[in-house]
């Protein structure tokens, strides 16, 4: 808990440093610049609290809440690069820290009437165990408030499960705003397992408001099956029991 919530804090205080700001790299020799190399892009970040932590349905948090944070840097070609991170349960996550990493980059297609094509690389880390490591591709359109999103795992691994290469998800979404700072919001998502990971869908609604850069969030998370989890101290959860979840957001 503590690794994670020094990575949140650090990944807040360099958005902050960062955001809307060009990052140049000189290199120097006898005190003189002889070369420098200038990147110029956006940076944005943020920092929430959350009541519980669900991955696509499942908590990841034996249903207690977690730290989240995260950064991202945008190209002016769309290229973009970003890292998330949350505490996760280390029972959960066995031989983990107790927190999740996630690496990704990617590239968006800016096309007419608002629609966006995106396809990238998503690496999730669990410092220090590989077995819950997984590699995926993902592509996916934003037209307006609707969205489709489709995941393929790359990795041998599917967060624990084995032989699981090809594992696929289907998240369909939307985010309508009612105005005033007001949204709704819903999901469905479908996963179709390879081996040891099994079918499942998951879907949540909720509602939440924008506010001088904080997002309040309030939404039901349920999901088609019982994944039972029963921790050292004899409790038993389900982690995909249907539920409410609070969040507060800060961006950057």
């Amino acid at each position: 808990m503590k690794a994670s919530l020094i990575t949140t804090v650090a990944l807040g205080t360099l958005a902050a440093g960062l955001a809307t700001s060009p990052v140049a790299i000189a290199q120097q020799s006898g005190g003189q610049n002889r070369q420098t190399l200038s990147v110029s892009g956006t940076v944005s970040g943020s920092l929430s609290a959350t009541t519980d932590y669900r991955f696509r349905g499942l908590s990841r948090t034996f249903g207690d809440p977690a730290i989240q944070g995260g950064l991202d840097f945008t190209l002016p070609s769309n290229f973009y690069v970003g890292a998330w991170t949350s505490i996760v349960d280390k029972e959960i996550f066995t031989d983990s820290w107790g927190f999740e990493v996630d690496l990704y980059g990617g590239y968006k297609w800016q096309l007419r009437d608002g629609m966006v094509v995106d396809v990238g690389l998503l690496q999730y880390l669990f410092p220090t165990s590989s077995d819950f490591s997984t590699l995926e591709a993902y592509g996916g359109v934003n037209f307006r408030w609707l969205y489709f999103k489709y995941y393929y795992t790359l990795s041998n691994e599917y967060f624990g499960a084995g032989n699981a290469e090809g594992t696929q998800y289907l998240d369909f979404g939307a985010n309508y705003p009612l105005g005033n700072g007001l949204n709704v919001f819903g999901h469905i998502g479908f996963l179709r397992g390879q081996s040891g990971a099994r079918d499942y869908t998951d879907w949540s609604l909720g509602i939440s408001h924008d506010w001088r850069g904080i997002t309040f969030g309030l939404s039901y998370v349920d999901m088609d099956s019982d994944f039972e989890f029963t921790n050292r101290s004899g409790r038993t959860r389900d982690l995909g029991d249907g539920g409410f979840l609070l969040s507060v957001t800060k961006h950057f």
